[in-house]
This record gives C-alpha cells, structure tokens and sequence, in this order.
C-alpha cells in the first residue's frame, strides 16, 4: 500500500487527483498511509448499490459504497 501510495504521488502532476476505493474497514489505515506520503482529501463520494455483495436472510445487506477524492 505504502508503494503504491508513493509511486502514485511521485508520477502524478501538480493539483493532480486520484479516486481510491476500498472498504469502509480499511478506511483509516487508507487515508492515514495517503497522508503520509502527501494526498489530501477532498472529497468522499458515497453511491447507492441495488444488490448487497453478501445477501444475508438475518441481516439488512448494506446498499452503499464509499470512494474518496484525494
């Protein structure tokens, strides 16, 4: 992740942005290794899903995903 983070950083030009995805779980770690290696976040953009990615009959499936502009 770290490499990544950086490598991005380095080949992107001045003011430029990228969109990251991942899970709400990760979220923390994500954006403190971003910040780190010099991202900023602008911007969190959360779209309506139609299907849950893990239909479960006991439990309400979660019909969102969270994405961040950094």
């Amino acid at each position: 992740m770290k490499d990544v983070c950086v490598n991005t950083f380095n080949l992107t030009n001045e003011g430029g942005a990228i969109y990251f995805m991942q899970r709400e779980k990760n979220a923390e770690f994500v954006l403190r290794t971003l910040r780190e290696f010099g991202w900023i976040l602008q911007n969190v953009i959360i779209w309506r899903k139609k299907t849950s990615a893990v239909p479960v009959a006991t439990k309400f499936g979660k019909q969102y995903q969270v994405s961040e502009r950094n």
